[in-house]
């Protein structure tokens, strides 16, 4: 009996520190200290399109604009928000054009279910890759999945903002602001 509750301590010793390294990790984001990964290496995947293609993410990029590299699922409702923020940006003939690398990260991704996301949001002129999650861990760096996550980079492809999430205004506004500090 004495070892049976030894290792019940033991086990819930284990769950307790597993619990704290994941609210730890959880709250590193939550409170801003995500950073920008070097355009680089968000360059260098080779992914899927929303056909099946795969070829180099950066493919469609056009040089002396700035680029928004957008992670988002279609079970994240925020995703749905920003997607449809992007959506207005894109379609606003006021707004100058900007790069959009848009890469899904479903675990496993119904297409059927990427167009119901991507209409709802007003969105179904994106192109998207297909990345997955460990496309998410390999331009994060991130064990943990938090969507969406945004990043803006300026023309010469230096970060110039990061987004885990919409405050203030909403999306569109921090989009259109974060847009034109990255074209100085």
């Amino acid at each position: 009996m004495a070892r049976m509750r030894s290792r019940v301590r033991l086990l819930l010793g284990i769950i307790a520190a597993a619990v704290a390294l994941i609210a730890g990790l959880a709250a590193t984001e939550a409170f801003g200290t995500v950073k920008a990964p070097p355009f680089e290496r968000v360059a260098a995947l080779s992914l899927p399109d929303r056909g099946g293609t795969v070829h180099p993410i950066d493919t469609g990029v056009v040089a002396g604009r700035p680029t928004i590299v957008s992670l988002w699922a279609t079970w994240c409702v925020p995703c749905r928000v920003e997607a449809a923020a992007l959506a207005a940006l894109r379609h606003d003939p006021s707004q100058p054009p900007f790069n959009l690398i848009y890469i899904n990260v479903d675990q496993k991704l119904n297409p059927a279910d990427a167009n119901r996301f991507l209409d709802a949001a007003g969105a179904r002129d994106f192109d998207y890759f297909v990345g997955g999650e460990r496309s998410f861990r390999s331009i994060t760096g991130a064990l943990l999945i938090a969507l969406p996550r945004v990043y803006v980079y300026d023309a010469m492809r230096k970060p110039t903002a990061v987004f885990t999430g919409f405050s203030g205004d909403g999306p569109q506004g921090q989009l259109r602001r974060a847009l034109a500090a990255a074209r100085g």
